[in-house]
């Protein structure tokens, strides 16, 4: 009998207490102040850089990024390429008609590509 009224004392210690949940980390802003955007690498070098480098990001606390490019307008070009590098490592490289984009994620307050940080975006089209 006296275990079952500690039991029912110490019930009530066992219950949840609701939590808040963490704030994300946030990254900083997607921009070519913080990725610049340099000459293309490997089989993407000697390409034209008239094309069109666009960054977009959810805001006030980035987590989710797009990086987009475009060929120029009134020019000749159909293909845009773009290359996410570290260093002079390719991270990412890519190309599509007319456009291509890849999502980015804010891992830790650092932006990754496939579980890869990158530094630097090339852009450029043919």
């Amino acid at each position: 009998m006296s275990a079952l009224l500690f039991l029912a004392l110490i019930t009530p210690t066992f219950g949840c207490i609701p939590t808040k949940p963490p704030n994300p980390v946030c990254c900083p802003v997607l921009s070519e102040n913080l990725f610049p955007r340099v000459v293309p690498v490997g089989a993407y070098e000697g390409l034209d850089q008239c094309s069109i480098l666009r960054y977009y990001n959810n805001e006030p606390c980035p987590t989710n990024g797009d990086i987009v490019c475009h060929v120029a307008p009134m020019t000749d070009a159909t293909t845009a390429y773009l290359q996410l590098l570290k260093g002079t490592t390719v991270i990412f490289a890519g190309r599509d008609a007319e456009s291509i984009d890849i999502f980015v994620t804010c891992v830790n307050g650092f932006w990754e590509y496939n579980g890869q940080r990158f530094d630097s975006v090339s852009c450029s089209q043919s």
